[in-house]
């Protein structure tokens, strides 16, 4: 499985979302520096990984991420096999897409996959992905299991 609908998951209740632009000055940001200068990562109201929480049988963390221009080919750090659930609330732009390979040089191409905003995905983050077109901020809303790395 590269990616799939999720819709077993609800939508979020608007009243436990944060805007974009209070993040920086009410949440900390995992992803300050380095490489991880084009992703942030931000903590959500605790009130939102709460509600999730039962929709899960294991432990969850709830992270708001924040992509700010395309990335190449990656494997999630520390996240190696395992998958991660998604939901858009900006896209990041227009025609932006998915995509998964077979390696980390982007030599196979071996899925495409154009996420829909307002709606919840499961991602391989353990193989090879990336996305293309990004050229206004991609604002998420992020679950996965519990551990002790970021997002």
């Amino acid at each position: 499985m590269y990616v799939r609908l999720a819709d077993e998951l609800p939508h979020p209740p608007e009243e436990l979302l944060d805007t974009l632009d209070i993040l920086p000055e009410k949440y900390k940001n995992y992803h300050p520096t380095g490489w991880w200068s084009t992703v942030s990562s931000y903590d959500t109201n605790p009130g939102l990984e709460e509600f999730f929480q039962e929709y899960f049988d294991y432990p969850i963390v709830c992270r708001y991420q924040l992509i700010f221009r395309s990335l190449p080919p990656h494997i999630d750090a520390g996240l190696k096999g395992m998958t991660k659930f998604n939901y858009l609330l900006e896209p990041g732009g227009k025609d932006i897409e998915t995509y998964f390979w077979s390696d980390m040089e982007g030599q196979t191409l071996l899925h495409t996959e154009i996420c829909e905003p307002r709606t919840w995905y499961e991602l391989n983050v353990g193989i090879p992905h990336g996305i293309s077109n990004v050229d206004t901020c991609r604002f998420s809303l992020v679950i996965r299991t519990r551990d002790t790395r970021p997002i």
